[in-house]
């Protein structure tokens, strides 16, 4: 298909570098919210959209994908110059890793939909581990949070051990002390809305290839260790070793 827009025909074949109808649709936007995600290296958003241009009819060279990635890069970093030292997205993903220490999947960025996202949760709940339930913001979700207008949330609850109720009231316990004003009827068929705006400090220069782990502020989320107990961000202890970000597929 010619140009920078996909439309996704099945979410089940969401991989890397796909573009959702009506909400990306040039080389520029698809940059700015690989940026502001903060999942990928200055490498790794090169990579994606030259991949995607050797499959288009676009008339961009490499040269020209490489200046525009790397102009936005350094505009992404003048930008970070002028933001609190704590963001939004760095108060949600300390909410998340509170909940993952409690029994509840908490993910960011998971799948590509609502109905793929609910199909596969369960998939990453570590071996031999129990879960109370789940939550999870997925990639149009993610789009929206970039974009200013606030997440929305899915959740539920994993067996006949809790309610979804009772897992969305410990969502919402859980944002409000990271200092979120989540908006929720109490209703488990509605989902979550939490006001914020998604973006993340950047560490690295445009010219790093550095990983994503390296290159973007960390908050050291969960690592097994045998000599000690991991800990969320807030300093509880933490019984499991699941990242508020999805492990990579493949």
């Amino acid at each position: 298909m010619a140009g920078w827009l996909e439309l996704v025909i099945c979410c089940g074949a969401f991989r890397g570098f796909v573009i959702l109808a009506g909400m990306i649709t040039e080389l520029h936007d698809f940059v700015r919210f690989r940026l502001a995600l903060g999942r990928d290296s200055h490498r790794g958003i090169l990579n994606q959209c030259e991949r995607h241009e050797g499959d288009s009819d676009s008339d961009s060279d490499s040269d020209d994908v490489a200046a525009t990635v790397t102009k936005e890069f350094e505009s992404y970093m003048e930008d970070q110059s002028t933001w609190p030292d704590v963001l939004d997205s760095d108060r949600f993903l300390r909410a998340f890793g509170d909940l993952n220490a409690t029994g509840i999947v908490a993910l960011a960025d998971f799948s590509c939909c609502l109905s793929c996202g609910t199909s596969e949760i369960g998939e990453v709940v570590p071996d031999g581990r129990e879960r109370r339930g789940y939550v999870f913001a997925h990639r149009q979700d993610m789009e929206n949070a970039v974009a200013g207008a606030g997440c929305d949330l899915a959740f539920g609850s994993f067996g006949d051990g809790e309610s979804a109720a009772g897992i969305g009231e410990a969502v919402v316990a859980a944002l409000r002390g990271h200092g979120f004003d989540p908006g929720w009827s109490g209703d488990p068929a509605e989902r979550v809305h939490v006001p914020l705006t998604w973006r993340r400090i950047r560490a690295t220069s445009p010219v790093s290839s550095a990983a994503p782990k390296a290159a973007f502020r960390s908050y050291g989320l969960r690592t097994e260790s045998s000599s000690s107990t991991p800990r969320t961000p807030s300093g509880a202890p933490s019984v499991a070793a699941t990242s508020p970000w999805p492990r990579p597929r493949g």
